[in-house]
């Protein structure tokens, strides 16, 4: 990652209390947690899973791959306080659309 990007981050949160994601370019765990060390609330990594999808062999391989890596980057992107692995609710969705 960019390390812009850790001052546009500190910006954005400091002008707003909606919460802040970042993406473009986090595939990995140690990504994730990187941007969740300098404040983000959400990580986007819509292209990576696309990718693990695609470049497998077959189908099932594909869905191996996704769900492996899904569970990567969910453990890179959660922070202390996080709700454990199956939970839902009042997370980053619920506070972007002001509901928790």
């Amino acid at each position: 990652m960019e390390s812009r990007v850790e001052g546009l981050v500190k910006s954005l949160k400091s002008v707003t209390g909606k919460p802040v994601a970042v993406g473009f370019g986090i595939s990995k765990k140690e990504q994730a947690q990187e941007v969740v060390k300098w404040g983000a609330d959400g990580v986007i990594v819509g292209s990576a899973l696309v990718k693990a999808l695609g470049e497998a062999a077959s189908p099932e391989a594909g869905l191996a791959a996704l769900k492996a890596l899904a569970e990567e980057l969910r453990e890179g992107s959660n922070r202390e306080g996080a709700k454990p692995k199956g939970s839902s609710g009042g997370g980053f969705f619920a506070r972007l659309m002001g509901k928790a």
